[in-house]
């Protein structure tokens, strides 16, 4: 007997089995392998080919007395705004819900590094001292709290505390460490830092 004709007769003995394989795509499929057939059939819905947190991100970071920063989850829990005592919402390309007796002030920014954050520095930095000068505190969130509302408040300690980008950026980080501003993002602030030095001469 050649050793094909002993493979394919240890074959015939092999119990028969099905095989869940999850694909790239997120798809989950069954496969069968009996005799010399094969049959391969999607068994569920397609999911996201990555797993997905879909844990709420509650942490309110805070980075000077009066000013916070984190996700979009804080701003949707009125009673954790509370807590903390904010008095004022910055939401930075999230639309959120208003809560009575806390302000609301949202700024359309988008998370790509062509987009030039430094165009709402001006804007966001006034609500801020605004809200500051009021005794009061502030929450600023994009999504996830990791690039748009990180750069924000990055610029904000920059030009306030007279700052350069590596130290606001750690001072921030210290506080929140998921934080990671896009590329984009984080050129603009190392420009902005040589205009803030020019502007200090």
């Amino acid at each position: 007997m050649s050793l094909l004709e002993q493979i394919n007769k240890q074959k015939t003995k092999l119990s028969h089995t099905e095989t869940m394989v999850k694909t790239a795509d997120g798809k989950t499929v069954c496969e069968n392998f009996v005799g010399n057939t094969f049959t391969s059939n999607q068994v569920s819905v397609s999911h996201a080919g990555y797993v997905v947190d879909l844990k709420p991100d509650l942490q309110v970071a805070k980075i000077t007395e009066n000013l916070f920063l984190g996700s979009q989850d804080v701003a949707l829990d009125q009673n954790l705004l509370v807590l903390n005592n904010i008095t004022h919402v910055i939401s930075l390309g999230i639309p959120v819900t208003h809560f009575p007796n806390i302000g609301c002030t949202y700024v359309n920014v988008l998370d790509l590094p062509e987009f030039d954050i430094r165009r709402v520095f001006d804007e966001v930095f006034e609500v801020i001292n605004e809200v500051i000068d009021k005794k009061g505190k502030v929450f600023v969130h994009c999504n996830a709290g990791v690039s748009r509302s990180a750069s924000v408040v990055i610029g904000y300690l920059m030009r306030t505390f007279r700052l350069g980008f590596e130290e606001a950026y750690e001072m921030v980080k210290a506080q929140r460490s998921c934080i990671r501003p896009n590329e984009g993002f984080v050129r603009q602030l190392k420009e902005y830092e040589k205009l803030i030095n020019i502007e200090g001469e």
